[in-house]
């Protein structure tokens, strides 16, 4: 059901991945008190577009071993009130798709896919986004391909493009103020977003957000009082940049094939543990994830050594604390897993920035790690 194109990726874009699924949710119909199921162990940006349409997020764990959603957990939760179900190839590791495609099809509830961590992995042959009712996608700092910020919407039902091509239509462009910031972060990521100068970056990114300099990577989810991201299309110079850029896309995922390669290959201590893949499942990591029950400990050797080892996801609901898990109708003990994921999880980048000496030096330091 999907088409094979690049182009798909600029047919429909809009001012972030959230805003995407946002608009492909209200094609299907999404609205004030329906449920939406979706995976644990994700960013605040989606369950943020369930709220704009004053649904209500349904949350559903991972697979005991894994980082994808668990087929089981999601049938147990789903109801008649269930209108969607979001599935998110977490830093490229596709779902089992198959079980949970055999879920929505029984329910006769459409499959949305979070394709924001990868745009190249493969489950049984088909390129995930393919496999759906729809997917979409980022293009915003730390994302497999960088335009500056937006995002995009792609699905081959006919009916359903049809709407969301109503949809964006009336979309606004961006008031000017929000093109410089965006603008300005685009800067700071072409002259310093590299391994060697991660931790450098992070503390600059969040300076600059915090004096309102960029646009900020989160905003506070709100039931029925939407951000006015939702009300824009992307950037022009983003929109532009990603015609640019969508032709490096097999480039940019067989750099990362080579990166993630060598990080399963040559790191070998008892401090972490590689990823487990699915047969049938050919990943194109949007970031090389390892476990680990020392991750505090090692984040702070990382920053030390100038060293890009990052925490994502410090939270089932990044960057959300305890406190506020409630504001997306999360409870404390409902994904064990995805929360237990949350306290070990590590990821290394496999972006198209990496060099061989990062690689080397990132070998290096975990593997001589002493605890």
């Amino acid at each position: 059901m999907y088409v094979d194109s690049e182009s798909e990726l600029t047919r429909l874009t809009y001012f972030r991945g959230r805003v995407a699924l946002y608009n492909i949710l209200k094609a299907l119909g999404v609205g004030r008190g329906d449920d939406v199921a979706l995976s644990a162990y994700t960013c605040v940006a989606v369950p943020e577009a369930l709220l704009a349409l004053e649904a209500q997020p349904v949350w559903v764990d991972l697979k005991p071993d894994g980082l994808t959603m668990d087929p089981d957990h999601a049938e147990s939760v789903i109801t008649s009130r269930t209108r969607a179900v979001i599935v998110q190839h977490t830093f490229g590791v596709p779902a089992d798709m198959d079980r949970l495609m055999a879920l929505a099809g029984r329910r006769g509830i459409p499959l949305i896919e979070d394709c924001c961590h990868t745009l190249r992995s493969t489950y049984k042959g088909r390129v995930v986004g393919s496999l759906g009712t729809a997917s979409f996608y980022s293009f915003e700092w730390g994302k497999p391909i960088v335009a500056g910020m937006g995002g995009s919407a792609v699905t081959a039902d006919e009916g359903l493009r049809q709407k969301l091509s109503r949809q964006n239509a009336v979309l606004q462009e961006p008031p000017l103020v929000r093109d410089l910031k965006i603008e300005i972060e685009y800067l700071g990521y072409r002259l310093i977003f590299r391994p060697a100068l991660y931790w450098i970056a992070k503390q600059f990114k969040n300076l600059l957000d915090r004096f309102g300099v960029i646009e900020p990577s989160y905003n506070s989810p709100s039931r029925g009082a939407p951000s006015t991201d939702f009300l824009f299309r992307m950037a022009p110079l983003s929109r532009r940049r990603l015609e640019r850029v969508r032709s490096d896309i097999q480039r940019v995922a067989d750099h990362s094939t080579l990166i993630a390669g060598q990080y399963r290959e040559r790191i070998c201590t008892s401090y972490v543990a590689h990823p487990a893949i699915d047969p049938g499942s050919n990943v194109v990591f949007g970031r090389y994830p390892l476990t680990s029950r020392h991750k505090e400990a090692i984040m702070r050797l990382a920053r030390k050594a100038m060293v890009e080892v990052a925490g994502w996801y410090s939270s089932p609901i990044h960057p959300l604390t305890q406190q506020q898990w409630r504001s997306v109708g999360y409870t404390r003990g409902c994904c064990p897993n995805a929360e237990r994921r949350a306290c070990e999880v590590l990821t290394l980048p496999t972006h198209a920035k990496v060099t061989q000496w990062d690689v080397d030096r990132t070998v290096e330091f975990l593997n001589c790690l002493q605890l």
